[in-house]
This record gives C-alpha cells, sequence and structure tokens, in this order.
C-alpha cells in the first residue's frame, strides 16, 4: 500500500506548497520511515520521527495499537491508511488518531447486512490463509459476526500465497476451490465471499 499512495503523497504535498502554504511563507516535507512490516520496526521509527521533531504521522500500514498509543502521549496526530485495527477506534485511548480504512468489526457488520439485506443465509468463505497475511484477522471477524448474524459457513477455503491475476505466473487457486463448492452453491441462497484485500476487484 506503500507504493501505491507514494506518487499521491508527493503530488498533495507539491500542490499545498505551490498553491496554499507559498502565499502564507511555508512550506511542508515528508520523511519515509520504512517499517518492513514489522511492528519492533514500526514502534522505533515512531519514536525516531518523534525525536526529529516532525508534526504527524501518515501511517503505519500493517500494525498501530501502540503506535496509535505513542501519537496520544506525543499529542501528533496519526492518520492511518491500512491499518483496522478495531481497538484505535476508542478515542479516549487514541484521541489523536484517525483511519482511512474501517476496522475489521465495520467490514464484518458490512458484510453481514448485505448478505441479510438480499435473505443470503448460507455462504462459502474464501480467503487468503498465509501466516502473518493481514486478511487473516478480518477473515476471523467476518466469521464470528457472520456466526451471531445467524448466516451459516457452508465451507472456508484457504490459499496460502498471494495471487495476482495479472502477472501470468501464478496458478490460480480458485478453479479447485469452486469445484469442490460449486454444487452447494447454486442455489440463491449461497454466496462466495473473496476475503483478500489483494484480489482485483473482478474476483470479488
Amino acid at each position: 500500500k506503500g507504493l501505491t499512495i507514494s506518487g499521491a503523497l508527493t503530488l498533495a504535498t507539491t500542490e499545498v506548497n505551490n498553491e496554499k502554504l507559498a502565499k502564507l511563507n511555508h512550506s511542508i516535507e515528508f520523511i519515509v520511515a520504512e517499517t518492513y512490516g514489522e511492528e519492533i520496526s514500526s514502534i522505533r521509527e515512531t519514536a525516531s520521527l518523534w525525536k526529529q521533531g516532525i508534526y504527524g504521522f501518515i501511517g503505519p500500514q500493517e500494525t498501530c495499537v501502540h503506535e496509535g498509543r505513542m501519537s496520544a502521549a506525543f499529542n501528533l496526530p496519526m492518520i492511518s491508511y491500512f491499518c483496522s485495527n478495531y481497538e484505535t477506534s476508542n478515542k479516549r485511548d487514541f484521541p489523536t488518531f484517525a483511519r482511512t480504512r474501517p476496522p475489521d468489526t465495520q467490514i464484518a457488520k458490512s458484510v453481514a447486512s448485505l448478505l441479510l439485506a438480499y435473505n443470503w443465509t448460507q455462504v462459502a468463505l474464501f480467503h487468503v490463509g498465509r501466516e502473518n497475511s493481514v486478511v487473516i484477522p478480518i477473515a476471523k471477524t467476518v466469521i464470528k459476526t457472520l456466526n451471531l448474524a445467524g448466516i451459516k459457513l457452508n465451507a472456508i477455503k484457504t490459499w496460502d500465497k498471494e495471487y495476482h491475476s495479472y502477472d501470468g505466473y501464478q496458478l490460480n487457486p480458485f478453479d479447485e476451490m469452486v469445484d469442490e463448492t460449486y454444487r452447494d452453491t447454486r442455489s440463491e441462497h449461497f454466496l462466495i465471499i473473496l476475503a483478500n484485500l489483494q484480489i482485483p476487484s473482478q474476483f470479488i
């Protein structure tokens, strides 16, 4: 996701500096801190940026709970563009934290509401099962929420590696899973959910 937003961040900084802040004799710049998706590195970089006298954080990507508490302690804004931990929605503990992506609980409730609106009460869930994938907590929350909503999960299927349809070198993991479940998905009361945020929209 960092690669996705990097161009937008550069463009936004340039436009704000040239159009808005130039009139006020001010400018802003950003410092990139690589965390490698590891919480320890992310915490270390958060502290390092604070020591450098920054005025706010954009990110981090994969983790945000401890970093969000640190930003509150530093009284600095932290805007996360990907982190989905539900704990950070507690504004008493995370008063300076904001996100542009909903927490797992909100995603799961939205899925359940959509299914119930169309009276789909039996579904199959497909999601990436790779260890440490950001999708795993989402899938667990979706499963729990669907159970509470009275929606039956007829099948839960996973695949181990990220699948990108555009590279042409990976085996499509869905063929076998669909073959194993299609007999139960031919009724209008069944739906396949792809809970992998990396899957292109045409597969959803």
